[in-house]
C-alpha cells in the first residue's frame, strides 16, 4: 500500500521545494569543480587525517556503496512480497533502479574530473558529479523509510543517514561538495516526483 501522498502540481505552492531542488541541482552543477573557492576551501578544511576517522568513514561510506544499497533494496523487496506488497515492490525497484541509471547518465553526460587537491582515500573510477553514494543513498534509504517506516520517523533518519554518508565522501577526499549536494538535491527530488506520479496514477483509477 503506497503510503500517503498526495501528486503535485508544479504550478502548485507544494511544489516550490521540488523547484528549489532542482535550482540548487543547477547552481552546483554551474559553480562547482577545481575552479571554485567555494568547493576547494571546504574540502581542504573537512578532509580526514587522523586514522581512526578515516577507518570510521570508511565504514560509513560503504553503506551507500553499490553492494550495501543492492541487498538493501532485494531484502526490502522480498519483505514486502511476502507481505503480498506487490505495487510496492513495483514501486520500490523503479525508483532505486531508475534513480541509478539517472545518476550514472548524468556522470557520463557530465564528466566532471574528480578532485586532486587532497589524498583520496578509498578507490573511485567513475566522474564526480553528482556523487553517486550522495544520490542514491538518498534515493534507497528515503524509499525504504517511506515504505516501511509509514513516516513514523523514518524519513528524518534516512535523510540524516544519506547527510553523513555524502560528508563522508567529502572527508574521503573523493567528491568536490557540490558533487555531494548536487547528489543529494538529485536523489529528493527524484523520489519526490516518482512518488507524486504514482499517487497521481493510483488517484486516476
Amino acid at each position: 500500500m503506497l503510503p500517503t501522498f498526495k501528486p503535485v502540481s508544479m504550478t502548485h505552492p507544494r511544489a516550490a521545494p521540488l523547484v528549489g531542488l532542482a535550482l540548487l541541482w543547477l547552481a552546483c552543477l554551474l559553480t562547482g569543480g577545481a575552479a571554485a573557492a567555494s568547493d576547494v576551501v571546504p574540502m581542504r578544511l573537512l578532509h580526514a587525517t587522523d586514522p581512526g576517522v578515516r577507518g570510521a568513514l570508511a565504514l560509513l561510506t560503504h553503506l551507500g556503496g553499490y553492494a550495501a544499497l543492492l541487498g538493501l533494496t532485494l531484502a526490502a523487496a522480498a519483505w514486502l512480497g511476502s507481505r503480498q506488497r506487490w505495487g510496492d515492490v513495483g514501486l520500490l525497484l523503479a525508483v532505486t533502479l531508475g534513480g541509478r541509471l539517472l545518476i550514472e547518465g548524468q556522470k557520463l553526460l557530465i564528466a566532471r574530473p574528480r578532485p586532486l587537491i587532497t589524498e583520496q582515500l578509498v578507490v573511485v573510477w567513475s566522474k564526480s558529479f553528482p556523487s553517486a553514494h550522495a544520490g542514491n543513498s538518498t534515493v534507497v534509504y528515503l524509499t525504504l523509510a517511506l515504505l516501511l517506516t509509514r513516516g513514523r520517523g523514518g524519513p528524518a533518519a534516512a535523510v540524516a543517514l544519506a547527510l553523513a554518508i555524502g560528508a563522508s565522501r567529502v572527508a574521503l577526499g573523493v567528491h568536490w561538495p557540490t558533487d555531494v549536494i548536487g547528489g543529494w538535491c538529485f536523489g529528493a527530488l527524484w523520489v519526490a516526483l516518482a512518488y507524486s506520479a504514482a499517487a497521481g496514477r493510483l488517484g486516476s483509477r
